[in-house]
């Protein structure tokens, strides 16, 4: 019996070492096991389980920031055909079909209302010179050139600002995962109330971060969609460039085309500035900070991108 203690005792010492030698109770019985306290088992349990759920819910907020700044970004990189073939196809048509002849009348109209004002300034004829018809004419080519060419260069003024977005969407706008990082390792040590205070507020502004991308979307399709509207009556602004007093009407319809081409350029500015803003205040650390901040970004972002479109407009037109 005591030689058979002595190699239980060695096993013992090989497995579980010297501390657990000495575990027999009196009658030689191994205690294999030693006391655990389930409450601090309990509280481990807990703040793992809050750790990844932290964790988790930090990534989960870094991917939603990251795709509403790649989304927003790769559809206003988009020309108009690129965007909707379908719908681009029917705008063109709605141009070419019921625009054109609309335009055509009112050509018409200007280039006479601009030969009878010529004439009668030439005192009814009596003082009319060869320069001024041929003037007239040559006016009158020009007016006709650009009505019938108004479809294309409405979208080469496009193409270029879709140039000038795709070169400034080479801006990284994603959210990287070392700044979400830092913050995850701010609140490692905290304690189980501060971790799951963290989760809520992760959980709540993931919701707000939704509802914003939502919004973000709809303002850049709404764009997209002023846009086609503008270029689906491209002919008419263009049949009223041959009268000095109608020219106004074409020249701001095309200031009006190009803010609406270059506000895709201000939009992904200012989602490059909100990106920038987010990431500085990861690195920060402090997550009870990050989250008041960044929903002022998210409440700025929303309202800048709004103002975007008019911002473009009062460049162009000068008001």
């Amino acid at each position: 019996m005591q030689h058979t203690i002595k190699e239980t005792d060695l096993v013992l010492s090989l497995f579980f070492g010297k501390e657990r030698r000495g575990m027999l109770n009196p009658h030689g019985a191994a205690m294999l096991f030693p006391t655990i306290d389930p409450i601090a088992s309990f509280k481990d349990m807990v703040n793992d389980a809050m750790d990844q759920a932290v964790q988790g819910s930090l990534m989960e907020l870094q991917s939603d920031l990251s795709t509403l700044l790649g989304n927003a970004t790769e559809k206003l990189s988009l020309s108009p055909s690129s965007y909707n073939g379908t719908i681009f196809g029917l705008v063109e048509n709605v141009n070419k079909t019921v625009m054109i002849p609309i335009a055509v009348i009112i050509m018409t109209y200007v280039l006479a209302y601009e030969l009878i004002q010529m004439l009668i300034e030439k005192n009814n004829m009596v003082e009319l010179e060869v320069g001024s018809i041929l003037k007239w004419l040559f006016k009158a080519f020009i007016t006709i050139e650009l009505l019938a060419n108004s479809w294309t260069i409405t979208m080469a003024l496009f193409d270029v600002g879709v140039g000038v977005v795709t070169s400034a969407s080479g801006v990284s706008n994603n959210i990287s995962m070392q700044s979400v990082t830092l913050t995850m390792d701010s609140i490692a040590g905290a304690n189980i109330g501060t971790k799951l205070l963290a989760w809520i507020e992760c959980w709540l502004f993931k919701m707000v971060v939704k509802i914003v991308a939502i919004m973000v979307s709809v303002y850049v399709i709404f764009r997209m969609m002023e846009i086609y509207i503008y270029s689906s009556a491209a002919a008419i602004p263009y049949a009223t460039l041959g009268n000095g007093e109608t020219r106004g009407i074409g020249a701001g319809y095309i200031k009006t085309i190009c803010g609406l081409a270059f506000q895709g350029f201000f939009m992904i500015l200012i989602l490059s500035i909100f990106s920038v803003l987010v990431q500085q205040e990861f690195q920060s650390g402090d997550v009870f900070k990050i989250f008041p901040k960044i929903a002022v970004y998210l409440i700025v972002l929303v309202i800048s991108l709004k103002k975007s479109g008019q911002i473009a407009k009062d460049i162009f037109t000068g008001t």
